[in-house]
């Protein structure tokens, strides 16, 4: 069985440049069977979420750029042996 491998960016640019515009775990192995992928503001309100390992968060809200600032991610997936693991934590968004 091949386990699941991740990485996970602190920061990303969205500024159109096509060079780390998207914020994207980095995931091989990874089903999208239980997959969730979710960004909160600094209030809790979530702002973005996906199903697909493929499909990042471009850092707008309703096609409208967010603030510069940090977001609170929490990803959840699928391990080999079906244990469901969560991962939370800070990513930085800015506008160089």
């Amino acid at each position: 069985d091949a386990y699941p491998l991740l990485e996970i960016p602190n920061s990303f640019t969205p500024n159109g440049d096509a060079i780390n515009s998207e914020f994207l775990p980095i995931v091989s192995f990874v089903s999208s069977e239980k997959y969730q992928f979710k960004i909160f503001d600094r209030w809790g309100f979530k702002i973005f979420e996906t199903n697909n390992p493929l499909k990042g968060w471009n850092g707008k809200i309703n096609e409208r750029k967010v603030p510069a600032g940090t977001y609170v991610y929490k990803l959840t997936y699928l391990e080999a042996n079906n244990e469901i693991i969560e991962k939370t934590g800070l990513v930085y968004l800015f506008y160089p």
